[in-house]
């Protein structure tokens, strides 16, 4: 039994990276954020719209000094992983501030909402989230990151837009620029509630509740069409209850509005190869690499449909570059063994679910398949072992 590659290898390192840790360093970061309310809106509707700017602006503080510590260091977590990892340490994020600002002298004019924001960090925490961030597969890690980098992205440009938007708010004088501003300002409200809607839903998704996510996922698509990322989640969420079908609706989407989703295609083909669309997940998973060619789950995703349809060298190929790109990549070296194995090459196959098992000591199927690869050269009682283990871990 072979496995696809989605959302569960286990990547460990050796030695105890944590150790370093002896006494807890509580720090405190702030944002500040940023909004002007539209006539349509309430004081609290706008202010916990500058509250997600405000969050976002201690997101990156947060990671100036996540960055710092010796566990970052160590594990050797990029700039964009440790942005990304920081998001689930911040603790207690309150308002501490949060002032009006009249933007024009007439009473019907525009506020400006300024918030201030402080969080708390734990390094108590690091531990056990460092553990859980490197416990995601590849691709989940990669869709995490690029999901934040985007929303990072989307805020900072509705954040240059409301500046913008600020210093025309005082040389406001005809109706027809009255009117335009106002236009303008409901489009900064649709993707500001969109990216809001985003956020709530990646947090059910995290938690394993798909459909609850879908429903916020629902919501950012509602109030920004556009939402490529928005799309692309909402299809993993599908993917994840094993609508494929619909996932791939939303792949479809997600690459109409963002052609360079290079994660859409690949997350793509997956719902294609369980569709036994093996040829149309190969397609996809190839656009991917086209489009980035050092994502490793495209790899590793192509070789499993080339796998499916008997063409072993090129499955092979794939899992080696898959492993090139990503040494620590548990399942590719898992699915390098079951091609290996089709083409009789036990002891390469078995010398393949080794470094899988190395990397993932709990990985029940690579156990399993080893089993397969000692029955078929007779070395019985390894077999047997391998078994006991891999029912053991189910």
């Amino acid at each position: 039994m072979k496995t696809i590659f989605v959302l569960a290898v286990g990547i460990f390192f050796a030695g105890n990276f944590f150790a370093e840790i002896v006494h807890a360093e509580i720090r405190t970061v702030t944002g500040t954020g940023e909004y002007i309310m539209s006539k349509k809106e309430t004081p609290e509707f706008a202010e916990k719209n500058a509250k997600l700017y405000a969050e976002r602006d201690a997101l990156e503080q947060a990671g100036i000094f996540i960055s710092s510590s010796s566990i970052v260091e160590r594990t050797k977590l990029k700039k964009d992983e440790i942005s990304t990892f920081a998001v689930g340490l911040l603790k207690n994020i309150s308002v501490q501030k949060s002032e009006m600002i009249p933007l024009t002298n007439d009473a019907q004019g525009y506020i400006k909402i300024f918030v201030i924001v402080e969080a708390k960090i734990d390094s108590d925490d690091f531990e056990t989230a460092m553990k859980k961030w490197l416990s995601r597969d590849e691709q989940e890690r990669i869709n995490l990151i690029e999901q934040n980098k985007e929303q990072q992205k989307i805020i900072s440009e509705l954040k240059n837009k409301i500046a913008e938007l600020e210093k025309v708010a005082k040389n406001l004088k005809t109706d027809a620029d009255k009117e335009n501003f106002q236009q303008k300002l409901s489009e900064i409200d649709k993707k500001t509630l969109a990216a809001e809607k985003f956020e709530e839903g990646n947090k059910l998704f995290d938690q394993k509740n798909y459909q609850a996510a879908i429903l916020k996922f629902n919501e950012a698509i509602e109030a920004n069409p556009n939402y490529s990322s928005a799309y692309n989640n909402r299809g993993l969420a599908y993917y994840r209850l094993k609508n494929y079908s619909q996932a791939i609706s939303d792949y479809d989407n997600a690459i109409k509005n963002n052609p360079q989703h290079f994660l859409a295609y690949s997350n793509r083909g997956l719902a294609n190869y369980y569709l036994k669309n093996y040829q149309q997940a190969i397609e996809d998973c190839t656009k991917s690499i086209q489009i980035n060619k050092n994502y490793s789950g495209s790899y590793n995703n192509r070789g499993m449909a080339y796998d499916e349809i008997g063409n072993y060298v090129a499955a092979v190929a794939d899992y080696q570059k898959a492993i090139e790109l990503e040494p620590t990549f548990a399942k590719a070296y898992n699915n390098l063994g079951w091609t290996l194995a089709n083409l009789k090459k036990y002891s390469q196959a078995i010398d393949s679910y080794n470094k899988a098992i190395e990397l993932d000591p709990n990985y029940a199927l690579a156990y399993r398949n080893r089993a397969r690869c000692y029955k078929a050269i007779g070395e019985t009682e390894k077999a047997q072992a391998d078994f006991d283990k891999a029912k053991a871990l189910s």
